[in-house]
């Protein structure tokens, strides 16, 4: 799987730079970059499923019916967490101007740091977590086995985002030009939501383990609802910082 991922990402990478620096098709080439490595690979994907026995063709409608209410009520859970994440930027640009936009964007991307090392640390993490809960074991001693795996888990975390906060903290308002360094400013905020952000991947993972899809939707749903107003608030009162602040709260009332 590591191989795959990192391949797919180096086409995608090296297909992007060719198509900005040599075909010059500016925004087009990232786009065509982007696709071409998902569509390569997702057909080599399901060549090598259907040439392993992994991928067959069988219509169950009892086997359809359960996947499909397992994973529709996902579809709401993931529009809601994109408009979480992302909404605050459109908002900044209403309420204030596309400059704090790219000041907003420098600290949430450098948030994203923290996002995709707990992403990539809950891929290793969840087939663990999955079979203790699994186990055959008594269930009080496997449920132990998970709160100790999760305060690991939560520790990782925090001290990954302390060294992230610190470290970006020290380049952007030394190192960076004038433009960026106003991101340092609101780069607290913005790592402490990443921070709980990451730390309640764990549980949403625990909750599909349990196949209640329709909670984890309603709870995403619910969290979007309330983070909409709290951010108009927050950005009209407090400008770009209260984007920021708006963002923690919403990662923090989610966790």
């Amino acid at each position: 799987y590591g191989i795959y991922t990192v391949s797919q990402s180096i086409f995608d990478i090296f297909t992007s730079l060719f198509c900005l620096s040599i075909l010059m098709m500016a925004a087009n080439g990232r786009i065509f970059g982007y696709g071409l490595a998902s569509i390569l690979f997702s057909i080599f994907s399901t060549y090598w499923l259907t040439k392993n026995g992994y991928l067959k063709l069988n219509f169950d409608t009892k086997s359809m019916w359960v996947n499909l209410h397992f994973g529709l009520y996902l579809l709401p859970h993931a529009i809601s967490a994109w408009v979480v994440i992302n909404i605050n930027r459109f908002l900044i640009a209403e309420f204030i101007d596309n400059t704090q936009v790219g000041i907003y964007f420098v600290a949430t991307q450098i948030g994203m740091i923290v996002t995709f090392l707990a992403v990539s640390t809950q891929k290793a993490l969840i087939p663990y977590v999955f079979e203790l809960l699994s186990d055959s074991e008594p269930l009080q001693s496997s449920k132990s086995k998970v709160v100790k795996t999760a305060y690991y888990y939560f520790a990782a975390i925090i001290v990954l985002s302390s060294l992230c906060f610190f470290v970006f903290s020290l380049i952007l308002n030394n190192y960076a030009g004038g433009i960026y360094s106003p991101s340092a400013d609101i780069l607290g905020w913005i790592m402490l939501g990443a921070c709980f952000h990451a730390m309640g991947m764990i549980f949403t993972n625990i909750i599909l383990y349990s196949k209640r899809t329709l909670f984890l939707s309603v709870s995403t749903i619910t969290s979007a609802i309330i983070h909409v107003p709290i951010a108009i608030w927050f950005i009209k009162n407090h400008s770009v910082e209260g984007a920021a602040i708006s963002f923690f709260i919403t990662s923090f009332l989610s966790f």
